[in-house]
């Protein structure tokens, strides 16, 4: 755990965190998550995530995002500062920007640098079956200014979390489930707490009346209630 948590300074101090100057945002960390789930922010202290079962993952101001060990790793450059291009059209009207741009109503395109990132979104589970949890998003955690407006494509929505062998589940006490267990504990679970990354809109599945619904992949869940 120590040798984790030094790692995880010495990436810090490779990647020019957010008390760095503010002209310099070329290697910047967004943000640290911990092992139980804890988002820590710059500036960070040493040893990081000491508190909170060592680092599960780096996230960087690109968008792309570390993961253990981290020794050597460094966040790649960003242009955060710069302002975002414009969506580029063709003749047929199509969105030709990097990133996912489909629709769902009046949601915003949504940004790559969003769908890179691994968020903790708080909501209900309504069921679990065949490796997906039923799931209504009520909002996610720490959501930064620049991403204001990507969660409308998945807040107050009915959602797919589809749940796989490396997904790692906890019930309210914080004890790790097994594989059977975990499928008893999701389908019975009332509230959780979702660690997970929203796939583009192409990757997602479609409920029962053929509508595409947005869908995780989850990093980890627990349940809350």
């Amino acid at each position: 755990m120590l040798k984790l948590a030094i790692a995880a300074i010495a990436v810090l101090s490779l990647a020019l965190p957010a008390v760095a100057p503010a002209e310099d945002h070329g290697h910047a960390v967004d943000h640290i998550t911990c092992d139980d789930g804890t988002a820590l922010t710059p500036p960070f202290s040493s040893p990081v995530c000491a508190e909170h079962g060592g680092v599960a993952t780096l996230t960087c101001a690109s968008g792309a995002t570390l993961t253990p060990p981290l020794g050597g790793k460094r966040c790649p450059a960003s242009e955060a500062g710069a302002p975002a291009p414009e969506p580029s059209t063709g003749e047929d009207g199509g969105d030709k920007a990097r990133g996912d741009h489909g629709r769902r109503g009046d949601a915003p395109p949504l940004k790559a640098a969003f769908l890179n990132r691994v968020w903790r979104i708080a909501g209900t589970a309504a069921g679990f079956q065949d490796g997906v949890l039923d799931f209504s998003a009520d909002r996610i955690l720490g959501l930064p200014k620049r991403f204001a407006g990507q969660d409308d494509a998945l807040v107050d929505q009915d959602a797919h979390v589809l749940v796989g062998s490396h997904t790692r589940v906890f019930d309210a006490a914080h004890h790790r489930l097994g594989a059977d267990a975990s499928a008893a504990a999701l389908d019975a679970a009332d509230t959780v707490l979702v660690m997970a990354k929203l796939l583009p809109r192409a990757g997602w599945q479609h409920d029962a009346d053929g509508t595409a619904v947005p869908t995780l992949r989850a990093k980890k869940i627990v349940i809350t209630s």
